[in-house]
């Protein structure tokens, strides 16, 4: 969890690479933490690599919590797959 935290504080900063790299370093260590995976596609969507953000949000849905976290992702893929 200390690396989710360091991430989104890079988050905050608008410090884009650093959190990616936190975010990555946290879903290496707990491959089933929505929390990363989303926000690691979040993160990877502000930087437009969105071959990266369809992957990590296609892996946060197998770890959805609630029924808005699952509607917020598959939101978010439709639209990535509709801009491809």
């Amino acid at each position: 969890l200390s690396y989710v935290n360091d991430a989104q504080k890079y988050l905050k900063e608008k410090d884009y690479i650093r959190a990616t790299a936190y975010f990555n370093k946290a879903t290496a260590l707990d491959p089933n933490s929505f929390i990363a995976h989303i926000s690691l596609a979040d993160t990877y969507y502000v930087l437009n690599n969105f071959p990266l953000a369809l992957e990590e949000y296609e892996i946060a849905l197998t770890h959805t919590i609630s029924n808005n976290e699952r509607k917020y992702i598959e939101e978010r893929i439709e639209k990535l797959k509709v801009n491809k």
